[in-house]
Formats: C-alpha cells, structure tokens, sequence
C-alpha cells in the first residue's frame, strides 16, 4: 500500500472516530487519566495503563483512543510503552484545555480526577467547557468540523433565479 493511500484511510478512521464522540466528560476523564499516568517525552509502561482500561464500556475505549490521538501519545510495541510528546499542551490549547508548561493556568482542570470516573466535579467542568468536544472533534477531522454538507443540487428554473438574485447583489454593492 503506497504512502498516499495509507494517509487518506488514516484520515477516514479519525473522521469516523470524531463521529462516535459523543460525551464530554468521557473525554475530559481520558485526557485527565493519561496527563496522571504519563509523563512527557519519557516511555512509561504500557501494560498497567492497559489492565486498568481492558474492563471498560466500549464507549469508554473509544473515547480514549481519541485521548491518545490528541495527545499524541505513542505506542512501541518492541518495548510495550508508551510516550507522550513534549508539546502535548499545545495540542491540549488547539482542543480548548489551556495548560501553559510550567504555569497552573487552568487548576480546575488539574483537580480532577485521575480515575476514569465520572463524578460531580467532572461533569461540572465538562458543562461549564462544551467546547472541549467539539474541538476534539475538529482536531482529529483536521479543522473540518462539522463536516460540511453537499450543496443542494438546483433545476434549471431555481439555478436561474440564484443567479437573477446574485447578479442584483452584486449591481446594489457596486453602487454603494
């Protein structure tokens, strides 16, 4: 399989991924989850990170995989660990959570729980951030949230009417 054709399906499985998220909190949860048990640019141990996700819903697993997509966290499968890059809280900024390195900027988030349990404190925050889930989203579909519909195809007689109201708009700003 050439490069191209590999790039294009890896673009398909985020999009198909950003469609199955659907719930705040499990996002933030698995984003709280792995800034605890991870540390940058160090290989940390894949298999306890494993055992303590092997027993959850679907839903759970699909919003990790997510988690680990926008942290860019990455898989060595040699050396069973896992390393999450230096510029994570970039990625974090792009998806709304803003962790300055070095700076306690958002301390509500810190004070979450570690646990990849939902509760009060979690789902607060995650009422009080909507737009963490949908920037996930465009982050992982590459900025093209929500996906952009098709165009309505038009008959003849309304295509003509467009372009009849266009022509006018266009005549009454050339005036001004």
């Amino acid at each position: 399989m050439n490069w191209e054709a590999r790039k294009t399906k890896a673009a398909e499985r985020k999009r198909q991924l950003a469609a199955r998220l659907d719930s705040n909190e499990l996002l933030i949860s698995g984003i709280r989850f792995y800034l605890a048990v991870l540390l940058p640019t160090r290989a940390a141990d894949a298999l306890p990170v494993r055992q303590r996700c092997k027993d959850l819903s679907p839903q759970w697993k699909t919003h990790l995989k997510a988690d680990r997509r926008i942290l860019g966290i990455e898989y060595n499968d040699t050396e069973d660990t896992l390393r999450m890059p230096a510029n994570y809280w970039r990625r974090l900024a792009i998806v709304g959570i803003d962790i300055a390195p070095g700076f306690l900027s958002d301390k509500e988030f810190l004070r979450l729980n570690t646990n990849l349990e939902l509760d009060s404190e979690l789902t607060t925050y995650a009422v009080l951030h909507p737009q963490i889930l949908d920037g996930a989203r465009r982050f992982l579909c590459g900025g093209d949230w929500p996906p952009t519909p098709e165009p309505p195809q038009l008959d003849p007689h309304d295509e003509h009417v467009q372009n009849r109201v266009k022509s006018f708009l266009h005549d009454l700003r050339s005036r001004w």
